[in-house]
């Protein structure tokens, strides 16, 4: 589906704001009602608000809180809404306006948080960039959204001279404005959001989203735990929350728009994935909450030789995702950190969906291991052509999922009723609850047999010497393709490939056994949200070594 970038709204004009009053002034409900977008029908709530803007200025009513913690920096909310006043302000005076878009190419940082709310603010398009990217990558995104402005921490990794680019610090130094900047009109189905794919082959896609969009997406997760705006005292004790993940992917964008309407405290880990980080914030902060985690960055702090040292019992409640959790990464955190341990919880989503589909409370991982959850309210789930076992691809439709992609005539994942095909293979048990079975496009044929690589590595981390697995396919000439398995081993353990192949027989078909090992102290590589990078492992690959031991 081809979307246009540039939104329905007109330039800026007179909007509402809240300023006293807030508990009489919001009102969201958890009943749903049925609306039609483009001729699809989605499940919605039938109040709710119309403009993601509106979640700053519910955020006035925690004042002197902290926000955001980032290093010896720390912002109140009143701090950060007086700096995206001001540099709203000065977006506006430079042409940022009915949804014009603007790219953040930068690492998580307070200061890209506050440039995506004035972005937002002035009335322009957010489009999030990768700080990973190549210049290649750079060069195609600025082609294809064609932003006109780059804000960025790196303004000499913008490979296109004639592309404006400014610095955050530079948008820091933006003075009060004469007079306060008109509110953007509030249109709901206007794009407030365009986020790249974070694949790891080919070119990334720009999927795009509404104001909508991002609005049901955060409403569902605080109606799940009753905790909408109207329901909080002003007096709400604020929750500290550890963000892992980067901002510049969804599960990041849902953690900014949460904090605001929580009054919760957002700690930001700076640059690439670190375990021993992640322990000292968690120690220094007092952190409650541990939220952007994928299982390999819990493996690695569970891992970590000093973990037994810090101070983690502050730590209430860890929320896993991004990929299918095995149950044994959910015991591990629960070791770790055992006044969680009811409230490990974790679900399941993806970009193009607008980020969480489905929960499971941390009682329901325990009490149904390996799902993933059931879907939130308005989120209706089917299984695409299921087996004799009930596993097929998950198709799902919901409010808050992309509009479409920009700039793209490829055939969208979202099909003409509505439903976004995920590409996860999955099956629905009792109670809606939903096991994944690996990804579609992550299944090995072997002479004809499908092996999901998920299942092979769930068993392959059972094995006591195991700290982390990767499975993947490599081409055979007689059997199409080989079960291969990347395998690290604990610093204090000796295995054997024979000793792992038979452990793995002892619970796989005999074709899903693994005949191909690389077993190595190393860390898997992974990509810039966390996740293994296979494609990296599979170049990698020790060529005529294969069965390679320790």
């Amino acid at each position: 589906m081809r979307t246009p970038l540039r939104s329905s709204a007109e330039e800026p004009g007179s909007g509402t704001r809240i300023a006293d009053g807030l508990s009489e002034s919001i009102s969201w409900s958890t009943e749903l009602e049925r609306i039609e977008v483009g001729g699809v029908p989605f499940r919605i709530y039938r109040e709710r608000e119309r403009s993601v803007l509106r979640f700053l200025d519910i955020a006035r009513r925690w004042g002197a809180r902290s926000y955001l913690v980032q290093g010896d920096a720390r912002w109140t909310f009143d701090e950060v809404i007086a700096a995206v006043e001001r540099r709203a302000s000065a977006l506006a005076s430079d042409g940022v306006a009915g949804g014009v878009p603007v790219l953040l190419l930068g690492w998580s940082s307070i200061d890209w948080i506050v440039a995506f709310w004035s972005v937002l603010r002035a009335g322009g398009v957010v489009v999030t960039g990768n700080a990973w990217w190549s210049d290649e990558e750079v060069r195609y995104a600025l082609e294809l959204v064609k932003p006109a402005l780059v804000l960025t921490d790196r303004p000499d990794r913008i490979p296109d001279p004639g592309r404006r680019a400014l610095a955050f610090e530079e948008l820091a130094a933006a003075p009060d404005p004469a007079t306060a900047l008109p509110f953007p009109p509030t249109d709901e189905e206007a794009l407030a959001l365009v986020m790249f794919t974070s694949g790891t082959t080919g070119l990334p896609k720009a999927a795009a989203f509404s104001h909508r969009a991002l609005v049901a997406g955060a409403q569902s997760l605080l109606a799940l735990t009753n905790r909408l705006p109207q329901q909080l005292a002003d007096n709400h004790p604020a929750v500290v929350t550890l963000q892992t993940g980067p901002l510049f992917h969804i599960g990041g964008i849902q953690a900014i728009l949460r904090a605001p309407l929580l009054g919760g405290t957002l700690v930001l880990s700076r640059g690439r994935f670190n375990p021993e980080e992640v322990l000292k914030l968690i120690e220094r902060e007092k952190v409650q909450r541990w939220a952007g985690a994928v299982p390999t960055m819990a493996i690695r702090v569970a891992a970590h030789p000093d973990v037994g040292s810090y101070d983690l019992a502050s730590v209430r409640s860890v929320t896993l995702g991004g990929t299918m959790v095995p149950e044994t990464v959910m015991e591990r955190v629960r070791e770790v950190f055992p006044n969680a341990r009811q409230r490990v919880s974790t679900g399941w989503g993806l970009t193009e969906a607008g980020g969480q589909l489905t929960a499971a409370s941390g009682i329901e991982t325990i009490e149904r291991p390996g799902s993933v959850g059931r879907a939130l309210s308005f989120v209706d789930l089917r299984i695409l052509d299921p087996n004799n076992e009930g596993v097929g691809e998950v198709l799902a439709r919901s409010p808050m999922q992309m509009a479409g992609y920009v700039g793209d005539d490829s055939p969208s994942m979202i099909d003409e009723e509505g439903w976004l095909h995920t590409g996860d293979l999955g099956r629905l048990g009792e109670e809606g609850f939903l096991w994944l079975a690996g990804r579609s496009k992550d299944m090995i044929i072997r002479g004809g047999e499908n092996v999901a690589a998920a299942r092979v590595e769930e068993v392959l981390l059972e094995h006591e010497a195991v700290a982390d697995a990767a499975v993947f396919g490599l081409p055979d000439s007689d059997l199409g393709e080989v079960v291969a398995a990347v395998v690290v081993v604990r610093p204090d353990a000796d295995v054997s490939r024979d000793e792992l192949a038979a452990f793995a027989a002892s619970r796989l078909s005999r074709f899903a056994v693994p005949t191909e090992w690389w077993l190595r102290k190393e860390a898997l590589p992974t990509n810039e949200v966390g996740k293994v990078a296979k494609t990296t492992l599979r170049d990698a690959w020790p060529l005529g070594k294969a069965g390679t031991s320790l």
